[in-house]
């Protein structure tokens, strides 16, 4: 854990910075003092075997005193290179070389490192130990604290069999400033494994889901004890502020919008400072922003379009809206798990859809359609302006991620245990399993790698062709999934945990 911790930073708040606004007690932001860095990450050797128990020191104390133990870990001399057979777990453990000043020390990173193998024949579980799932050659490497390890090969034979010849895994490489246009994403030489940033802990439960600024400067998100949290890209806490709701809205001009820790809605600047507070009722808070800075709020009762000064533009009844999506023209398309209403900009309902399962997840607009999943194993091609269907297919086992769209007009679905890929036609791209999904939308990177959230902690790649490119664990349960405009993966899960990610690509 120390790898990921050393690299970033976050503290308390404090109880005098507060005011009342409308009335209401709400605290101005409080701004988070960034410690020095202390030690922090150089390199990550993975090493076969258990983590070794720490050595003990010669204690100074008198006679019968417990000696301390004090982690003084070596670089291990075992090879890039270990066996398994099916059904035995494998046994990895990280080594950490810090630098302190002028004083560089090695450190046990096991459990606080993310591990990524580049195909499933391994599964993550914990503590640097995986499960072997079927025979073959696996590279596994370890990242954390903006590092990724050298690999570390595992043949794995069948049980009862003889172990595969396996070739050298590939170093892994970060070119510098490499345009994601000129990244060679064809089968055989995408990204090989990610690389994690930082990590960033919030200490509380999160149920909503994690916003980017369009800037790619900071992410927010609201933490089940009422705290909305403004984190930059480099892991620091910019500020942290009291709020309700589940998650939070920034506009294009970097306006933060979240519901008062009352009800109502803010409206923050990018330093966290209160612009203006309107009052509203309580409810799930802020969905989505128009490029006119209209936000549109969901109250436990209505929807509400509220001007960029903060003056209430219309409110319709509509309870249990939990989306709101914009369509190029200004259309709304308000969701609720039963169905869907669009609306125009002034809030007029222009029609209706309710698919006989409802709605899963999020719903994603391309064009001049509007694409929607349905439990049933249903995918929903509409006409946006009159809302008559244009097509319907077998989904993905389900459809629970929702839709994603990428820049190209690819439709990602994810079910029961398939991550599907459509053109907009409804033609079926691939569709890649090994892994199931949790009911999270799936996250595209420019370069085309669809990330998906799937049981166990896991986190699986998938290339432009459909090829599983790698499965990391440690994740826990993942909640959300953004792409900031700097092309940085946040992965936020459900215990308040942020991680930062890069896309990592072979050095073939």
């Amino acid at each position: 854990m120390s790898g990921l911790v050393l690299s970033c930073g976050n503290g308390g708040t404090t109880d005098n910075c507060a005011k009342y606004v409308a009335g209401v007690y709400e605290p101005v932001p409080c701004s988070i003092y960034a410690p020095p860095l202390g030690p922090h990450l150089k390199s990550i050797e993975v090493c076969a075997g258990a983590p070794a128990s720490p050595t003990v020191k010669p204690s100074a104390t008198p006679t019968g005193a417990n000696p301390s133990p004090t982690p003084t870990h070596t670089p291990c001399p075992t090879p890039a290179a270990t066996t398994a057979m099916i059904p035995n777990p494998v046994d990895l453990n990280a080594t950490g070389l810090f630098k302190n000043g002028t004083q560089t020390f090695y450190r046990d990173i096991t459990s606080g490192a993310v591990w990524f193998a580049d195909n499933n024949n391994l599964s993550y579980t914990q503590n640097g130990q995986f499960t072997t799932s079927n025979s073959g050659c696996t590279c596994v490497y370890a990242s954390s604290g903006g590092k990724v390890s050298n690999p570390m090969g595992v043949a794995i034979a069948p049980n009862g069999g003889s172990l595969p010849i396996c070739s050298p895994c590939p170093a892994a490489a970060t070119p510098a400033a490499t345009p994601a246009a000129a990244l060679d994403s064809s089968p055989g030489s995408p990204a090989r494994t990610g690389k994690v940033m930082w990590r960033f802990d919030a200490h509380a439960a999160v149920q909503g889901q994690i916003v980017a600024a369009s800037s790619g400067g900071a992410v927010y998100f609201i933490t089940a004890d009422r705290r909305l949290h403004a984190i930059n890209s480099a892991g620091r806490e910019i500020f942290v502020r009291s709020a309700a709701g589940t998650s939070p809205a920034v506009g294009a001009d970097g306006t933060i919008y979240a519901e008062g820790a009352r009800g109502g809605l803010m409206a923050l600047d990018a330093g966290g400072k209160l612009r203006w507070f309107a009052e509203l009722g309580g409810g799930a808070g802020p969905l989505a922003v128009g490029p006119d800075n209209t936000v549109y709020d969901a109250t436990d009762s209505e929807l509400v379009a509220v001007a960029a000064n903060g003056a209430t533009k219309w409110q319709i009844s509509m309870p249990g809206v939990r989306q709101v999506a914009l369509s190029p023209d200004g259309m709304l398309i308000a969701v609720t798990d039963g169905g869907l209403t669009t609306l125009s900009s002034d809030g007029v309902i222009q029609w209706t859809f309710a698919p006989p399962a409802g709605i899963a997840g999020a719903v994603a607009i391309e064009g001049s359609a509007l694409y929607v999943a349905s439990p049933d194993n249903s995918l929903y091609a509409l006409d946006l302006a009159a809302g008559n269907e244009l097509w319907h297919r077998a989904a993905a086992g389900g459809g629970k991620t929702g839709v994603t769209v990428d820049g190209t007009g690819k439709l990602y679905v994810g079910g029961d245990a398939a991550l599907a890929a459509f053109d907009v036609a409804g033609a079926r791209d691939w569709s890649s399993s090994g892994f199931t999904p949790e009911s999270v939308a799936p996250a595209v990177s420019s370069s085309g790698t669809a990330f998906v959230a799937a049981q166990g902690g896991h986190l699986a790649a998938i290339g432009p062709a459909g090829q599983l490119l790698w499965v990391a664990g440690n994740f826990g349960h993942v909640r959300s999934m953004t792409f900031s405009s700097a092309d940085t993966l946040y992965v936020l899960s459900s215990d308040g945990t942020c991680w930062s990610l890069k896309e990592i690509i072979a050095n073939n």
